[in-house]
């Protein structure tokens, strides 16, 4: 998919505030309401826009313990990474998880209530027989940035 500079104006805006009208945002981006409503139908279609969600601080409902997590597999069974894979997804405390390179396999962000609670997920991971050789946890004691944002690049970019 191709998008050219009004779609990449009008993701820039909707990372901002996507809560904005259709209105709003033909006014800033000089087209008609019904063109910038067919353009958001076109990009979500198309998973340019993947999910419209309210983002909730953590701390505002008690969630106070962010855990950076990487995990290493005994072996690279595929069948094994695929169940940890579904079990990362199902989980709702795991934040992010992305497939690594270098000593360990996946890296996981968790946020939880504290750390009693942090334990009881990690050993129910452990046990979970997902093949789980080593896991590394590092608490952090401040979230200095937090987002979803990506940036979006005035230049064409096509798939």
């Amino acid at each position: 998919m191709s998008l050219d500079s009004v779609d990449r104006q009008i993701l820039r805006i909707m990372q901002e505030s996507a809560q904005l009208s259709a209105e709003t945002i033909a006014n800033t981006v000089n087209l008609s309401p019904s063109a910038v409503t067919r353009r958001l139908t076109r990009l979500k279609q198309e998973r340019v826009i993947e999910k419209i969600t309210a983002v909730v601080n953590p701390l505002k409902v008690g969630l106070a313990l962010t855990v950076l997590t990487r995990v290493k597999f005994e072996s690279n069974r595929p069948n094994l990474q695929e169940a940890f894979r579904r079990w990362a997804k199902k989980e709702k405390t795991v934040q992010g998880c992305w497939h690594i390179a270098g000593d360990f396999d996946y890296f996981l962000i968790f946020v939880v209530r504290d750390l009693d609670t942090y334990n009881i997920i990690s050993q129910q991971m452990m046990s979970a027989g997902l093949g789980l050789h080593r896991v590394e946890s590092i608490v952090s004691f401040q979230t200095i940035k937090r987002g979803l944002e990506v940036d979006i690049f005035d230049s064409p970019q096509t798939d």
